[in-house]
C-alpha cells in the first residue's frame, strides 16, 4: 500500500523529482561551532608565526556537503597573526580557512577540494569578536584572500589586534559558512614567542 501510494504521489507530480534532486545538490551553509575547552590555540609558523585553531566537529562536516564536494580530510580552521612568510615584509591579519588535504588523495578528490573552496569562501563576510557576556565587541570585514582558497581582514593595527587577543570568542560569518570558536590559549601562544611575529605589540 505505502509502495503505490509513493507511485501514484510521483505520477500527480511529475515535476517533483527533478526540483527535489536539484535541491539536493546545492550546497547548504555549513555551520561548526567550538566554543568548549575542547580545542585550544596552538603555535602555527605556516604564515610566518601566529596561532591557529582547527576545529572538532562532533559529526564527519563532509556529510553536510552535496556530492563533488570534498575536504580531502581538511576541516575548518582559524589563523590569527602573519600575513607573509616573511614576518618583516608583514601585517597582522586574521583568515579562515580549510586546513591542507591529507596524503595520498586522488585527482578527483583534489578537484572537489578545490570546488570546496571556491563555493565556501567564493563570498565575502565579517568576523566577529564576543565578549565574556555574549556581546558584540568588535567586526572586521572579511575578503576572499589572494590565494583564492580562504577568508581574511586587511591589516589589523595595534589596538585591534588587542581586541582579538581580549576577546572571548570568534566568529567568521559569510553567506555560506558561520564558524565560532573560543580563545583559549590564542595569549598564551604569543607570550611564549620568544619575539611576536607582525611587529610588537603596543
Amino acid at each position: 500500500m505505502r509502495f503505490a501510494a509513493i507511485v501514484i504521489l510521483g505520477l500527480a507530480l511529475p515535476g517533483s523529482l527533478p526540483a527535489a534532486a536539484s535541491a539536493a545538490a546545492t550546497p547548504t551553509r555549513l555551520t561548526v561551532s567550538d566554543m568548549r575547552t575542547r580545542s585550544e590555540w596552538i603555535e602555527s609558523r605556516a604564515w610566518g608565526g601566529g596561532a591557529r585553531f582547527l576545529f572538532l566537529s562532533d559529526d564527519n562536516i563532509e556529510r553536510r556537503m552535496p556530492r563533488g564536494y570534498s575536504l580531502g580530510g581538511g576541516g575548518p580552521e582559524f589563523t590569527f597573526g602573519c600575513s607573509r612568510p616573511d614576518p618583516s615584509r608583514s601585517h597582522w591579519r586574521f583568515r579562515v580557512d580549510f586546513s591542507p588535504a591529507g596524503n595520498g588523495i586522488t585527482g578527483a578528490d583534489e578537484r572537489a577540494r578545490s570546488r570546496a573552496d571556491a563555493y565556501y569562501f567564493g563570498a565575502p563576510g565579517v568576523v566577529i569578536l564576543i565578549d565574556e557576556m555574549d556581546d558584540e565587541m568588535g567586526r572586521f570585514p572579511l575578503r576572499p584572500g589572494a590565494d583564492g582558497a580562504g577568508l581574511e581582514t586587511g591589516p589589523l593595527p595595534p589596538a585591534d589586534v588587542e581586541r582579538f587577543m581580549n576577546a572571548s570568542g570568534i566568529r567568521a560569518e559569510t553567506p555560506r559558512i558561520r564558524f565560532e570558536s573560543g580563545t583559549i590559549g590564542l595569549q598564551r601562544v604569543f607570550l611564549a614567542l620568544a619575539q611576536t611575529p607582525c611587529g610588537v605589540r603596543r
